[in-house]
């Protein structure tokens, strides 16, 4: 069915990341899918998921399929090993990669423009990571916003590695505290509320005589 749906062109959008040991690989392709009512015809945009592997799966199907010796640490994850999975997947579906794909959506990394390049497909980033760089950027060039962040960041940082002293921030609120995430731009934000919101808990806990 899917096959069906998908048009002559279309945009792909690919992302990757690990847990633990292992490392995924999603494939999604973004069209446009006609709707047919009884008063109307609609046109709205799409995304559909066309794989989600682990890169050991691909790795191990690419060599049964060619019989050569598994790769070095640095092409196991490479531009060459996505680009074959997506021409396998989109070939399943019954479209061409280097024929079918307009683009190719995906964040920033060095590999994804490799692809990009490789595949001499226009690659689009990814637009929340370029507005992370401008906000971490202007966290930069700002020393009092960096400041605080920073001292935050501090008097979180105690709670985060004692048990003791969580455990002791809990007797006065059912929040905790967060840490900023380096790749999200809105993290920030995060940290900095989650702290005015605590900062009651927080004086109830440095009275406390049990805390260091």
């Amino acid at each position: 069915k899917l096959t069906d749906l998908l048009p002559d062109k279309l945009a792909h959008m690919s992302n990757s990341w690990s847990k633990f040991s292992a490392h995924f690989l999603a494939l999604h392709v973004l069209h446009n899918q006609v709707i047919q009512t009884n008063d109307e015809v609609k046109i709205v945009p799409k995304i559909s998921l066309l794989s989600l592997s682990t890169m050991e799966d691909l790795l191990h199907l690419s060599k049964l399929e060619s019989g050569d010796s598994a790769p070095s640490d640095t092409a196991r994850f490479g531009a060459c090993v996505h680009i074959s999975h997506f021409k396998k997947v989109l070939a399943c579906c019954g479209k061409d990669y280097d024929a079918n794909v307009v683009c190719h959506m995906a964040d920033n990394c060095a590999v994804n423009l490799k692809v990009s390049r490789d595949s001499n497909i226009p690659h689009v980033g990814c637009f929340s990571h370029l507005l992370n760089l401008e906000v971490q950027d202007y966290i930069a060039r700002t020393p009092h916003v960096n400041s605080i962040r920073d001292q935050v960041k501090e008097s979180f940082r105690k709670f985060r590695v004692s048990n003791c002293e969580m455990s002791l921030l809990r007797r006065f609120t059912h929040l905790t505290p967060k840490t900023n995430n380096d790749t999200r731009w809105s993290s920030n934000c995060h940290l900095l509320t989650q702290f005015n919101r605590l900062v009651p808990s927080l004086q109830e806990h440095n009275q406390d005589p049990l805390a260091k």
